[in-house]
């Protein structure tokens, strides 16, 4: 018998996950997949709202989903949770530490928050890794020298 209870998850945000008999039932990679492709049907459509509980389920079942953190990550920054959000990029970093991609999220929601040292950092890191990259070049142009 199956029956549904809600649990905190990674950036404080509520999911539901099954339960029978009080064991925990996994997801398998393809109910990953399912629930990841909504969640990022209802961010791209901006119901941030909606999909934060989906990129919150999938991080709590899958903690080393390193693009489930940067979802969640994007979820709690537009709802106006940005310390919440700071976490989850860093989080989807510190799994994937050499992705552009993440480190580019973590370093913009820094320099949101006022931590420029560690967001050029960040940008300086991802310009390691493609030294062509326009959007990191871009970013440190408001950097001084």
């Amino acid at each position: 018998m199956c029956r549904r209870t809600t649990h905190r998850a990674a950036g404080d945000g509520l999911f539901q996950r099954r339960e029978w008999q009080g064991l925990v039932a996994g997801m398998t990679d393809q109910e990953r997949d399912a629930l990841f492709a909504e969640a990022e049907k209802l961010r791209i459509a901006g119901d941030y709202e909606g999909a934060q509980p989906k990129y919150a389920e999938i991080a709590a079942e899958f903690p080393d989903d390193g693009e489930a953190h940067t979802g969640l990550g994007h979820c709690l920054l537009n709802t106006g949770m940005f310390e919440e959000s700071l976490d989850a990029f860093k989080k989807a970093v510190e799994l994937e530490p050499e992705s552009v991609k993440f480190l580019l999220n973590y370093g913009k929601t820094l320099c949101m928050l006022g931590e420029y040292d560690d967001a050029k950092a960040q940008f300086e890191k991802v310009l390691s890794i493609d030294p062509d990259n326009d959007d990191a070049m871009e970013q440190m142009l408001y950097f001084p020298e």
